[in-house]
């Protein structure tokens, strides 16, 4: 029975070895050790998912970036078919813009990191990782993205003239209701990706003014919000009322 029993064992064995082996070349299954094993690095940028078993290992587009206006980009490490494999390797971010703002050196966490890029420069542009720890990990390159400036903002209605009945006339203190502020290109399209803190300013011909509110957050592009100015400039047709009277939007070195 023993010797029986034995026999049993081996037979067993023998037949799952046969099975596994036959599974492995009819299914293409790997061992742990190939499946944890990473070949290449990739990059997703905004507007794009990964899609692991694919060919490009991705799916979607990348958005148009607004220079200036920092994104994040995720490196993934992963092996032959896209998947993202467990390593803590070093990478570093190089761009085809000589200007951009690059994140340092980072480590991975289980495969992946999510950093920050800034673009500061017109034009089509690529982002390049690079796996300083194992150089047999091929290097990761994004699609080719546009990168577009602000050339300014539009503000509607004319703040000089909210009311259509008096040029350059608004009444100290009252709200000026719905105001539209909207980061514009060198074409006057709208930027829809531009989500980013401007400072408002009054100014009349008597000099800086006092303005509510002082910061206002555009988001996709726009900005859509009641203001107040409490300067009055120098021409008057009624008490308390403003002579010439602007707003300035000031993103630093963009102005509305």
């Amino acid at each position: 029975m023993k010797k029986c029993g034995f026999k049993k064992v081996i037979t067993s064995k023998l037949f799952f070895s046969i099975l596994t082996t036959l599974l492995i070349f009819q299914l293409g299954w790997v061992s742990p050790v190939e499946a944890q094993t990473a070949t290449k690095l990739q990059i997703l940028l905004p507007g794009m998912t990964a899609a692991p078993g694919t060919s490009s290992g991705y799916t979607g587009d990348p958005f148009t970036q607004t220079i200036g206006v920092p994104f994040q980009a995720v490196v993934n490490a992963t092996d032959a078919n896209w998947n993202v494999v467990p390593v803590s390797d070093l990478v570093q971010l190089t761009t085809s813009d000589p200007y951009a703002t690059l994140p340092p050196v980072t480590n991975l966490t289980n495969g992946t990191a999510t950093l920050t890029v800034t673009i500061n420069s017109n034009g089509t542009h690529t982002i390049t990782a690079d796996d300083i720890t194992d150089p047999n990990v091929t290097n990761g390159v994004s699609p080719a993205f546009e990168a577009v400036e602000v050339l300014y903002f539009s503000i509607e209605p004319d703040i000089g003239n909210p009311h259509g009945n008096h040029p350059g006339q608004v009444t100290v203190g009252d709200i000026i209701p719905q105001v539209e502020i909207t980061a514009r290109d060198a074409q006057g399209n709208r930027i829809n990706n531009f989500t980013k803190e401007v400072t408002l300013s009054e100014y009349t011909d008597y000099g800086l003014g006092r303005i509510f509110p002082e910061t206002i957050q555009l988001v996709d592009g726009r900005w859509i919000g009641n203001i107040q100015v409490f300067r009055a400039g120098l021409k008057t047709n009624g008490p308390y009322v403003t002579g010439d009277v602007w707003v300035r939007v000031n993103d630093y070195s963009i102005f509305g």
